[in-house]
């Protein structure tokens, strides 16, 4: 039996090679140091730190405008490279809300929305209930939505599509989104960690647990297409068969997440750097708040067995709904949130399930659900990768994550609330 090194990864063995016999090593422990990007920071900032610290306040300040009344009304934008909140509102804003937004202590500036945010939601769900739809997202502003249809929707049927919009539509067309493992963890278990449910490659979570649960966790959060309709058994490459299993009746194939039940126990650690890393850090690293929400314009990191961690996506658009090829939904899959890379890879095979954080302090935020339009062009990336001898495989610029948590007020809920989980630091 394997030891596990105490947080940065194991061997770094593919899982095309997973027959290979695995060495014996110990676990590293997590690193307090792990640098999560090599790239400069923007313009105006002396660190990538500084920049999420900032992303920190104004998501404070965004979740306290929120709380003085009419919570589900707004769109909200916080930018922190431009240093500022945007704040779309429909209608008159209260003056409890102008009130608070004085003293948020970060540039806030209100704008005029033709629509609530709990209005384009409920339409987004709705129009994606058509099988012509891909995507459905509100748009940053509340001023509408921005729909993607499939390319053999005709122009005829576009035209019916708008006839049936109860807001503003804008129509671009694009493939479905794609559901889409580091290479031989040990317990107790990281997130973005690689394991297989028969023929499905994916990636773990993070680590929950309930109220009044024991450590160490046995529960990571994961995305429910990696399962299979009757759960399936978990299997990590180098341990013995099964290493866990799925929670009978945790897979909800419309929100495309799942609970992964590993006996070994499983800690508050996520993966970082590339597909073969063996480091790894601390969820909530030295503020001890382990979750958090997203609103446009945020940055996050994905972090999968795939393909490894990629830094500083931008978030393009909360609540959105999809219909992603291979997920376990006849419907859309939903609430999402849509993030690109500005540049090189969001995503790509084996990294679904794995997870999505923000900051120095890897504060969680979400669960990998898919790639962006693999058959689009424009969203092709190469990503570096955990096939053979490490080539590069095809992935794309874009990700779909589904929430752990939703900000108060909107329509809708994150992983966490609904399963009544927090994570495990």
């Amino acid at each position: 039996m394997r030891l596990k090194p105490a947080p940065v990864m194991a061997a770094a063995v593919a899982l095309l090679l997973a027959a290979t016999p695995a060495v014996a090593h110990a676990k590293p422990q997590p690193s307090v140091t792990t640098q999560m990007t090599t790239q400069a920071a923007p313009a105006g900032f002396a660190s990538w730190a500084e920049v999420y610290e900032l992303q920190t306040r104004l998501n404070a300040a965004a979740e306290r405008i929120l709380r003085a009344g009419d919570a589900g009304n707004p769109s909200i934008v916080a930018d922190p490279l431009r240093r500022e909140l945007l704040v779309h509102w429909k209608g008159t804003v209260p003056p409890a809300v102008l009130a608070e937004a004085a003293t948020a202590g970060v540039p806030v500036r209100f704008r005029p929305a033709r629509h609530t945010l709990r209005e384009l939601t409920a339409e987004a769900r709705r129009i994606v209930g058509d099988e012509r739809v891909a995507e459905a997202a509100p748009d940053a502003d509340g001023g509408g939505l921005t729909v993607t249809v499939t390319g053999t929707t005709l122009e005829a049927g576009q035209r019916d599509l708008l006839s049936t919009a109860r807001v503003a539509v804008t129509v671009r067309t694009g493939a479905r989104p794609q559901a889409t493992g580091r290479q031989a963890d040990s317990p107790l278990f990281w997130g973005g960690s690689a394991y297989t449910i028969g023929s499905n490659q994916c990636s773990t979570g993070f680590t929950v647990k309930r109220a009044g649960q024991p450590l160490p966790s046995r529960l990571m959060l994961s995305a429910g297409h990696c399962t299979r309709p009757s759960g399936g058994t978990v299997v990590v490459p180098g341990l013995p068969n099964p290493a866990g299993s799925v929670e009978a009746g945790s897979t909800h194939g419309c929100r495309d997440t799942t609970l992964l039940h590993l006996p070994g126990g499983a800690a508050g650690v996520v993966y970082t750097g590339a597909w073969n890393s063996t480091a790894g850090a601390i969820v909530g690293l030295d503020t001890g708040v382990t979750a958090g929400f997203d609103l446009v314009n945020n940055l996050v990191t994905t972090s999968g067995a795939g393909t490894g961690m990629h830094s500083n996506l931008l978030v393009e658009a909360v609540n959105v709904f999809a219909r992603v090829n291979g997920a376990r939904c006849a419907d859309a899959v939903g609430p999402l949130i849509r993030a690109r890379a500005t540049a090189g890879c969001a995503v790509g095979p084996g990294d679904s399930g794995g997870p999505v954080f923000a900051g120095p302090s890897f504060q969680g935020r979400g669960i990998i659900v898919s790639s962006g339009a693999p058959d689009s062009d424009g969203d092709r990336a190469q990503c570096p990768s955990a096939a053979p001898s490490g080539y590069p495989i095809l992935g794309t610029r874009t990700v779909l994550y589904a929430p752990l948590l939703r900000p108060t007020g909107d329509p809708m809920i994150g992983a966490l609330q609904h399963y009544d989980v927090t994570l495990v630091p």
